[in-house]
C-alpha cells in the first residue's frame, strides 16, 4: 500500500496546467510584405509564470517566423526568448515545443519577427482597424533583431494606431501549487519505508 502512495503522489507531481493566451486564430484578410522586421502585442500576455509549450498560428503564406516571448520594461520591451519555426502549409498550424521552451512570466507577451531579407509575402495572418495593439520596427532593419535579453525601446516601434490583430496564440504550461506538496509526500513516505 505504501509503495502505491509514493507512485501515486509522484505521478500527481507531474501534473501541470495549460492556459491558452492570444486572440482568436482564424482567417483574416491580409498578410504583410515586411522584411527583417519585428512585431509586439500590447495586449495578449501571459496569464501566470510558466513555458510555452506550443504556438498556433493562421498562416496566409509559408516560410520561416520566429515566434518571440516578450517583458514589457521601462521605455520598450525586453526579448525573453524565441521559438523559430518553419510554416509549411496553409492555414491553422500548431507547433508543439517539447525542447528549447521559454520561460515566461505572467505579462511577458506575445511577439514575432521575420528575419527574411527579401521583398516578400509573409506568413501570419491579420486584420487591421479592430482595436489591437501590435507596434512593430521600421524595416528592413537587421538591428532590431536583438538577442534574449536585449531591449527594443518604444521610440524604434511605430503602428499602434493601426489597430491590427495578429492570428497567433500560446499555451503556457504553469506547475500546479499541489505539485511539490505531492512530490513532498511521495518522498517523506519513500524515506519511511526505507527505514524500516
Amino acid at each position: 500500500m505504501k509503495t502505491y502512495l509514493v507512485f501515486a503522489c509522484l505521478g500527481v507531481a507531474s501534473a501541470a496546467v495549460a492556459q491558452n493566451f492570444g486572440p482568436d486564430v482564424i482567417d483574416r484578410p491580409n498578410v504583410d510584405l515586411a522584411h527583417e522586421i519585428t512585431f509586439i502585442s500590447g495586449v495578449h500576455a501571459a496569464p501566470a509564470a510558466g513555458e510555452i509549450s506550443e504556438w498556433r498560428l493562421w498562416a496566409g503564406g509559408t516560410g520561416e517566423v520566429t515566434l518571440q516571448m516578450w517583458r514589457p520594461v521601462a521605455n520598450g520591451f525586453e526579448l525573453v526568448g524565441f521559438n523559430t519555426v518553419t510554416v509549411n502549409s496553409l492555414g491553422f498550424n500548431s507547433f508543439q515545443i517539447n525542447s528549447g521552451r521559454i520561460a515566461v512570466q505572467a505579462g511577458d507577451v506575445l511577439g514575432f519577427r521575420y528575419n527574411q531579407t527579401f521583398f516578400g509575402t509573409r506568413i501570419i495572418d491579420f486584420t487591421s482597424g479592430v482595436g489591437g495593439q501590435y507596434r512593430w520596427t521600421n524595416w528592413p532593419d537587421s538591428s532590431t533583431n536583438v538577442p534574449i535579453g536585449g531591449v527594443l525601446q518604444n521610440s524604434q516601434l511605430v503602428g499602434l494606431n493601426e489597430g491590427r490583430e495578429y492570428s497567433l496564440a500560446a499555451t503556457v504550461v504553469v506547475p500546479e501549487p499541489a505539485t511539490l506538496a505531492a512530490l513532498g509526500l511521495g518522498s517523506a513516505v519513500l524515506l519511511r519505508r526505507r527505514r524500516r
